[in-house]
């Protein structure tokens, strides 16, 4: 469930990138493809635009934003203890997304030699990406099966 979480996010950031900010906050809101709030979902959505353009620096940024919001995540209509499995879920997407961005960061510290480069880091980000979400499944198998 966790991969169909992560595939939802890449998916969101492509449909919604050419989207003005008003036109995409008004279209996330806690709908089924975008379960969390746009504190969660938006610097998602702008971190997976920012790793496909080699910019991992700022992509590092708003999952780390995310992950933050993620932590204090409190949806008002919601019981105590589906914000806290929904909170569980946002964090563990948003760390998820963590790691291939940084190993990205890494590849391009390592190999700074021009836009090969870069096009290598974004193939290494997304190489990573695969494994951190197989990783995080069997981390959280409860999450795995379960989150949206």
């Amino acid at each position: 469930m966790l991969k169909h979480l992560m595939v939802m996010i890449g998916t969101l950031a492509i449909l919604l990138i050419p989207l003005s900010s008003v036109a995409r906050a008004e279209s996330c809101k806690l709908t089924i493809d975008c379960p969390f709030e746009n504190e969660i979902n938006d610097p998602w959505i702008e971190g997976a635009r920012l790793e496909q353009t080699g910019d991992f620096d700022a992509a590092i940024i708003q999952y780390q934003k995310a992950l933050d919001a993620a932590q204090k995540l409190n949806i008002v209509t919601l019981e105590a203890k589906q914000n806290q499995h929904l909170g569980k879920c946002a964090a563990t997407g948003s760390e998820a997304r963590l790691v291939p961005a940084r190993a990205g960061r890494q590849y391009l510290r390592d190999r700074a030699d021009g836009d090969q480069s870069v096009q290598a880091a974004i193939a290494k980000s997304q190489q990573t990406f695969r494994l951190a979400i197989d990783q995080m499944d069997i981390q959280h198998p409860d999450l795995a099966s379960s989150c949206p």
